[in-house]
């Protein structure tokens, strides 16, 4: 059986890398063979080589040529490290038995990119009766999708299988139709975390703080930061011009590329994150962390989920009281271990569906 996923598997995001490799690894797993559909890069994209220029411009005027010969050699290495994905494009998508659309992100309408891309994101260009989904999410679009609600109960109506991210797309889907609307969790969480070790340096004797936010946070946001670093004689790393402006002596900008982001998490002393797969792979690798709100609904929808509201630091910027207490993982194992399982359930259940459909 072979499977298209249908995912932003080229963004420069590691969150967005990972979990499309993830998926992919899992259903490969069980016997399946995988390809992602391939889509052409535009100026809405990330990884559009225009806006890649304007970027490494950008911060070679605002922080100078050190700066700039970060984002450049990020940009280098995503590029590499995406060349394991096995593309497809709409010529060969008839031959696939299944296209799965997911996960991320992938329905927020209110980015020009996903909005332009709704037709592929939302599976209008793919044969009705071979579409499911796996961990999708409307992000913060539903206002946006409220506004053109019928042509998106048209798109769910073609779909076999349903499974969402969060709890707001769920709702938003579960008002389209009557089928019956799974929530599962991000497939990074599927592969056992050993398998990310064949990606990581394994030896790393630094003592540092991981800044994984590319928000733009306030100056006494970061100089809290510097001082609880400053306090316990650690470095602080950050994948993000903007927190290194502050303090250029006492924040280091570092590589922004999947295995980067990889080893930068797995090796810190503390996590500090405003993002979800920030939080994600926190939690995986059983890490000390803090989270930043950024109101955005994914963020929010993981904090009410694992009861994660004594890690948020709040207006007084007490990073202090937040990472010196230990996260309680026996109880986030055990809610993450039975999400892990449903999800792994419902992949299971889709693929039989589709075998005995074919028999």
């Amino acid at each position: 059986m072979n499977i298209c996923i249908v995912t932003v598997y080229n963004s420069i995001n590691c969150g967005s890398f990972w979990q499309a490799k993830a998926l992919g690894e899992v259903l490969r797993n069980i016997g399946i063979d995988v390809c992602y559909f391939k889509r052409k890069n535009d100026i809405y994209s990330s990884s559009f080589i225009g806006n890649q220029i304007k970027t490494v411009i950008g911060t070679f005027l605002k922080y100078g040529v050190d700066c700039a010969i970060v984002d450049i050699d990020s940009f280098k290495r995503f590029k590499k490290e995406q060349k394991c994905f096995k593309c497809i494009g709409k010529n060969k998508i008839d031959t696939v038995d299944m296209v799965l659309l997911g996960s991320d992100t992938i329905w927020n309408v209110r980015e020009k990119f996903f909005y332009k891309w709704r037709d592929v994101f939302w599976g209008k260009c793919f044969q009705k009766d071979k579409i499911c989904t796996y961990a999708v999410s409307i992000a913060d679009s539903m206002c946006e999708l409220e506004f053109n609600k019928n042509d998106y109960t048209e798109y769910v109506s073609r779909y076999k299988n349903i499974s969402v991210r969060d709890d707001m797309t769920k709702e938003f889907v579960g008002s389209l139709t009557n089928k019956k609307v799974i929530k599962v969790c991000d497939p990074v969480w599927l592969l056992n975390k050993g398998v990310y070790y064949d990606f990581i340096e394994l030896h790393s004797t630094e003592k540092y703080i991981y800044l994984y936010s590319f928000a733009k946070h306030d100056e006494n946001m970061i100089c809290n930061i510097i001082k609880f670093a400053s306090n316990h004689e650690m470095r602080v790393l950050s994948s993000s011009s903007y927190a290194f402006k502050h303090d250029r002596k006492a924040i280091e900008k570092v590589i922004n590329s999947p295995n980067d982001f990889l080893h930068y998490i797995y090796h810190s002393n503390y996590v500090i994150t405003d993002t979800y797969h920030g939080i994600i792979f926190s939690i995986l690798f059983q890490k000390e962390f803090a989270i930043i709100k950024n109101g955005k609904n994914k963020v929010l929808d993981l904090i009410t989920d694992f009861n994660l509201e004594e890690r948020v630091v709040g207006e007084n910027c007490d990073f202090e009281s937040v990472l010196r207490k230990r996260v309680d993982y026996e109880r986030i194992n055990k809610l993450k271990d039975k999400l892990v399982h449903q999800s792994l359930d419902y992949i299971n259940q889709i693929v039989n569906d589709f075998k005995k459909y074919e028999e």
